[in-house]
């Protein structure tokens, strides 16, 4: 499994829905706000070393399945990153591969 990024604390994809807070007041009124939901935000563009630590790959392969196609990108600036919703595409093709085989 390919080694953390430095700095980066990965978790899964999924874990926005677990970390969802809801703060209740008893009564809305002029004095009291209503009810605030807190999400925290989570990265949606991934670099490519952070692609490759999600996918388990090193970052090779991951530049090899964006050379083929398989793994899209999107360019800002300079800088390729992978969004999450092309992760989930990719890990998605993997299994209907694995599937037909």
């Amino acid at each position: 499994m390919a080694p953390t990024p430095k700095g980066h604390a990965m978790r899964p994809l999924t874990d926005v829905s677990a970390e969802l807070q809801i703060t209740h007041s008893t009564r809305a009124t002029a004095t009291t706000p209503p009810p605030t939901v807190v999400v925290p935000l989570q990265r949606r563009l991934h670099s490519v070393s952070d692609a490759a630590y999600v996918l388990g790959f090193e970052r090779t392969t991951v530049w090899e399945q964006i050379r083929l196609g398989r793994l899209r990108t999107v360019r800002v600036g300079r800088r390729r990153l992978v969004p999450t919703e092309y992760i989930e595409e990719y890990i998605e093709m993997l299994k209907r591969e694995s599937d037909a085989a």
